[in-house]
């Protein structure tokens, strides 16, 4: 096992061999989805990635939502549910420290 048990996994909620590969993680195990602004919003992630919006000057906007409670919006101009999801993995490990 590469992540010990003080450690997190950050997993897409939407990819069944990631979460097969979480089960056997020793840490703790966050799973996230990305939803569009009108998803309605699953209840199997603990994080939420809403996009928000996507401009024609190539910028996407995202909220990023844990138990309920919103992290803010966040903008990139890397575009796809793809990249959101990967920032939103990055983001929450980063209000872990």
């Amino acid at each position: 096992a590469l992540i010990p048990e003080d450690g997190e996994l950050v997993v897409c909620a939407d990819s069944p061999e990631a979460l097969d590969v979480a089960s056997h993680c020793k840490g703790r195990v966050t799973r996230y989805r990305v939803v569009g602004p009108d998803d309605p919003l699953p209840l199997d992630a603990d994080v939420l990635i809403r996009v928000l919006s996507r401009t024609g000057a190539g910028r996407m906007s995202f909220e990023l939502i844990e138990g309920g409670r919103s992290h803010g919006a966040f903008w990139t101009s890397l575009m796809g549910r793809y990249n959101a999801g990967n920032f939103g993995a990055a983001i929450v490990l980063a209000l872990r420290e």
